[in-house]
């Protein structure tokens, strides 16, 4: 057949052929524009290229499009299939088929979500005003959405900006939920999340996939970057689905926990408690963790509560998924940055579709089985393990869980410095430059005194000018000293060699410590994924050494900081031990620098401090979560098999049923059921390998 590029009268058609040629290009390979398309046709026809052929060729490929959408959308009615949270609640096969008579998981399903601002689009506006105001809308009009089931609308978005939540009761956060990681993600901060450049309408794309990376929902970051409202709007929208399909089954609260990686899952977790969200969270088992790749640029504690190492029935997943999607779907940037907002929907919607059919589902069963082996390898160095704690006379692995504990109750002990204690170490300083600046002004007023008619008048202006500033300067110091001491309540001014002033002076010290710290850790955030990858098991010795070399030369920064660092720790009473640089590249991340924090002695010789006990505690974990794993595995290895066997026949019934009715449409089913179900010898074949 033919599709034309005008509605009447058509002067120039396109081959259904070609153009669903072209549809299968461009989901494998987003790049190739329609223009560039059409002039390679010209090539091969050995004709030369008009420039109106390609917006023809769009519009006949819309065309094409449209029909292809409906005939998906009379294809799932058919089925039974065209209710708006079918598709987001069955996706995936591993992940929401249940088998009749499976093992209850206590983590029942794993999700990834996060933003990207790859895929932006050029706002169409009139040029600004000389003030900047952005220029007037030249957007034209388009009822067409372009979007898919689990597309959100902008509108299903803004309900969940924080200026439209109504009171939900929960508006205090524990304190023990509070975290230092806001420093350093800035999807945290919503002052630098609320704004965007003005020449961008879409921003970004933010999605949410299962941890085989299927995507179940997604919205348009629009004229702002990665704010609370974006998750909460996934998460609501699946939440809901999952929840209006438990009651028209009249199926119990489900038993099993919603695991949520996010690299901001801590705040997120905050968020979720105080929004309205809450209750429905509550009801589905929600729980928000770390990926494992962003877990380690949070603090320790962060760590300790939100890190997969350390949640039960996380298995080895690392929910980064979200990460290998943007770095493929990145390809799409170049075609949608000026596109219009139906068509970059559209281009977005298709995309994900076939990625969802084509790709995720193509290997499903190579994911099973690589993380099956994956799971056996680490299984397999529990005698190692166990070898390893006689050696460290450690009887009971249940040691391991109190020693996160105690890690934990440590951390959260350690409390922001007292308003008392600032006013003191305020007040000591002060004294301190009052004593120095005395001590100059003295010198600067025997030198004034002892003038003679020789000294030239500019020498003594400015010997003058010195006296006058250092005059103020004490001034200044004198007038804090007194406000000080009025605030703390000081009847005598503290001495040099009191015991307010040594006490004072020691605090002082320490505050420069973690002062000096903080900046060290600061830095090492900007490397902490060359850090990681310095680490990772299976880095060979050349490479890691290439990598820390690089880091070490492009990081004058974090050389100079270990400096101030070491100044700090050996002015310290008694002093702490410094660091050189190859200590700092054998710690696990930012998490071993909390442990430098506490200015006590004894921490040190805490058993969960000591750098071979937190190593085997990681050993322990990572195998602990293999066999979580493989737990899993079993469990999504047979919904697999059952959903290839009941699909394919559940699909074949129907088309044997519409072939004598209706034999066209009985051909559109059997596309349908072969977008997946080419695949499923695959898998069988691969899954006997296990």
């Amino acid at each position: 057949g033919f599709v034309p590029c005008t509605p009447l009268l058509p002067k120039r058609v396109f081959q259904v052929q070609l153009l669903q040629f072209y549809h299968h290009l461009v989901n494998r390979c987003p790049r190739v524009a329609a223009q560039a398309f059409v002039k390679a046709l010209c090539d091969v026809r050995a004709v030369p290229y008009e420039p109106n052929w390609a917006q023809q060729f769009s519009t006949a490929y819309d065309v094409y499009l449209a029909i292809i959408q409906q005939v998906r959308t009379l294809v799932r009615k058919s089925l039974h299939r065209s209710s708006p949270d079918w598709r987001i609640l069955n996706a995936c096969p591993a992940c929401q088929i249940r088998v009749v008579g499976e093992k209850v998981l206590p983590v029942r399903m794993m999700v990834a979500i996060d933003g990207n601002n790859s895929l932006k689009r050029i706002a169409r506006r009139d040029p600004p005003s000389e003030s900047g105001i952005l220029g007037k809308s030249r957007e034209r009009s388009d009822p067409r959405d372009g979007g898919q089931d689990g597309y959100l609308t902008t509108e299903e978005v803004e309900e969940w900006d924080e200026k439209k939540w109504k009171y939900s009761g929960n508006d205090m956060v524990d304190s023990e939920d509070e975290s230092e990681c806001n420093e350093r993600w800035k999807n945290m901060k919503e002052e630098s999340t609320a704004v965007a450049l003005g020449k961008y309408e879409e921003t970004g794309l933010f999605i949410m996939l299962c941890r085989h990376g299927f995507v179940l929902s997604m919205a348009d970051m629009v004229r702002s970057g990665e704010q609370r409202k974006y998750a909460l709007a996934v998460l609501n929208r699946f939440l809901s689905a999952e929840k209006r399909d438990r009651e028209e089954k009249k199926e119990p609260k489900p038993a099993g926990e919603l695991l949520v990686g996010y690299d901001i899952g801590c705040e997120t977790a905050k968020t979720v408690k105080r929004c309205p969200l809450c209750p429905l969270a509550l009801d589905q088992k929600l729980r928000m963790v770390v990926g494992l790749m962003h877990g380690h640029a949070h603090n320790r504690l962060c760590q300790l509560c939100y890190l997969l190492l350390y949640v039960v029935g996380a298995g080895l997943e690392d929910l980064e998924g979200c990460e290998r999607f943007f770095s493929k779907s990145n390809s799409l940037a170049g075609k949608t940055r000026y596109q219009s907002r139906f068509h970059r929907r559209q281009a977005i919607s298709e995309y994900t579709y076939h990625n969802d059919n084509f790709e995720v589902y193509a290997n499903l069963s190579d994911f099973l089985v690589n993380n099956y082996r994956q799971a056996l390898d680490l299984v397999a160095t529990q005698d190692v393990l166990v070898e390893q704690l006689r050696l460290a006379e450690i009887e009971d692995t249940r040691v391991f869980f109190s020693w996160l504990d105690e890690e934990r109750q440590y951390l959260r002990s350690r409390e922001k410095v007292p308003v008392r204690e600032t006013l003191e170490m305020e007040y000591l300083r002060n004294l301190k430059e009052l004593e120095i600046c005395r001590g100059i002004l003295s010198t600067r007023t025997e030198e004034f005194l002892g003038w003679t008619v020789d000294t030239s008048k500019r020498e003594l202006d400015a010997l003058e000018r010195n006296t006058r500033h250092l005059r103020e300067e004490e001034m200044k110091h004198m007038r804090n000293i007194h406000v000080l001491k009025q605030k703390l309540e000081i009847d005598k001014t503290w001495e040099r060699g009191s015991d307010e002033w040594e006490r004072v002076d020691l605090m002082t010290q320490n505050a420069n410590y973690q002062k000096a710290l903080d900046h060290l850790e600061g830095l090492l955030v900007s490397r902490i994924f060359e850090l990681g990858k310095a680490h990772l098991a299976g880095t060979g010795y050349k490479m890691r050494q290439h990598l820390l070399n690089a880091i070490r030369n492009r990081s004058k920064a974090i050389q100079t900081a270990i400096e101030k660092y070491n100044d700090a720790a050996k002015a310290l009473r008694p002093p702490r031990r410094t660091i050189s640089w190859d200590e700092i590249m054998d710690y696990t991340f930012l998490s071993e620098f909390d442990i430098l924090r506490d200015t006590r002695d004894d921490v040190r010789h805490k058993p969960w401090a000591q750098p071979a006990n937190r190593q085997l505690s990681n050993q322990f974990f990572k195998i602990l979560r293999a066999q979580e794993e493989l737990e899993r595995l079993h469990v999504e290895i047979q919904r697999l098999y059952t959903f290839m066997k009941e699909e394919t026949q559940f699909l074949l019934k129907a088309e044997q049923i519409l072939k004598a009715k209706d034999p066209a449409f009985a051909n559109q089913v059997r596309g349908y059921r072969m977008e997946r179900g080419r695949f499923n010898e695959i898998h069988r074949r691969r899954l006997e390998k296990i």
